[in-house]
């Protein structure tokens, strides 16, 4: 068994994707127990929990996050840049390099190795534990045009269906 020790872990009070934070935390908090690990649950309202969060003044904390797109170097910079600020995190400069490295590669199975290399990192470093991840799935035909898969495509297309 761990040395025990404790922490507070702090979620909104909502869902996401019809799975609610406080189910999930529940769990984290009843599993760790299980090793020695005594998690206070601190439920909080949207707003105090991202001003709390975006202030760095929580503990731990189980929140969704899903970057514009789906591309690698915005979720890496993302991690070593905002959440390393917010988790008190000083990242080592070989790390920075790394990220930027990979997302400079152009070669595929080089770009691959750094972001398996870089993921490999985060599971080392820790502070940020990916519990679940959303699968984006986009089905077209070449006869589809103008498909945005994005909210702001997709804004920006249906106020010109619909003007004021």
């Amino acid at each position: 068994m761990l040395n025990s020790f404790s922490f507070r872990l702090t979620y909104g009070a909502a869902a996401f994707n019809g799975v609610h934070y406080a189910d999930v935390a529940q769990k984290l908090q009843s599993d760790l127990a299980r090793v020695g690990i005594k998690v206070e649950l601190q439920p909080l309202d949207a707003a105090s929990l991202a001003s709390q969060y975006l202030t760095g003044k929580i503990q731990g904390v189980m929140a969704s996050w899903n970057p514009v797109t789906v591309e690698n170097q915005l979720w890496a910079s993302g991690s070593i840049v905002r959440v390393a600020q917010r988790l008190h995190w000083d990242v080592p400069p070989a790390f920075r390099q790394l990220v930027h490295d990979a997302g400079a590669e152009r070669d595929l199975e080089k770009s691959a190795a750094l972001w398996r290399k870089y993921q490999e990192g985060m599971v080392d470093f820790a502070h940020l534990i990916v519990l679940f991840q959303p699968i984006y799935q986009v089905a077209v035909r070449k006869s589809v045009a103008g498909f945005n898969v994005t909210p702001a495509g997709w804004l920006a297309e249906f106020a010109s269906a619909h003007p004021a």
